[in-house]
């Protein structure tokens, strides 16, 4: 199922519009139609969190388990605070947003229950069990930190000077079944390609 442009079911559209507002004037997620690095002045982890509810918007998961709801989660130390309240409880695809902190890796955890998985610079090191945990479901693992994509995750935060950008393996993502839009591809920094 391709999910498609956020609509908004909560009454009041106060949390979004002050989302608009900033990303406005701080630099737009990919389905904005923006292009090159975003400047950060806003706090780095409020773009952040607004690109990740973005990324969603932009990726099929053609295999995917039927939910009653569409997961971002959270593994490691959360930076994030209450960024991502705007946007908890709203609908993408006609799903209700949530967002689950699942602490740090531990190798006894269950599996993860969500389609995005952002794994914190606390994991670094423990990106193979995670990445490996992951593949068992089709989920799209986000980072921030150096050689994520090389371990095989799908996209990664770069800051380039003072903008934010982000790299996307592609090859991985298809590899797991999950088709990441030339939205999100067209205005990635780096793109590791299927063809290699």
């Amino acid at each position: 199922m391709i999910l498609k442009k956020a609509k908004t079911h909560r009454s009041a559209a106060g949390p979004w519009l002050t989302a608009l507002a900033l990303l406005s004037l701080f630099g737009a997620p990919p389905c904005a139609g923006q292009s090159g690095g975003k400047t950060i002045d806003a706090p780095e982890y409020k773009l952040k969190a607004a690109w990740l509810v973005n990324f969603l918007k932009f990726v099929d998961w053609p295999s995917a388990p039927p939910r009653r709801a569409i997961v971002i989660g959270i593994l490691g130390r959360d930076p994030f605070g209450d960024f991502f309240e705007p946007y908890e409880g709203s609908s993408i695809a006609g799903r209700k947003l949530e967002i689950r902190r699942y602490g740090r890796f531990r190798d006894n955890m269950e599996e993860f229950d969500c389609n995005l998985l952002f794994v914190t610079a606390t994991e670094r090191k423990k990106f193979e069990r995670v990445l490996e945990r992951a593949r068992q479901r089709d989920i799209l693992t986000v980072s921030e930190v150096a050689g994520f994509l090389d371990e095989g995750g799908m996209i990664n935060f770069l800051k380039v000077g003072n903008r934010l950008q982000y790299e996307v393996n592609q090859k991985a993502a298809l590899s797991e079944g999950l088709r990441i839009s030339s939205q999100i591809l067209g205005r990635a920094k780096h793109v590791i390609k299927e063809n290699g």
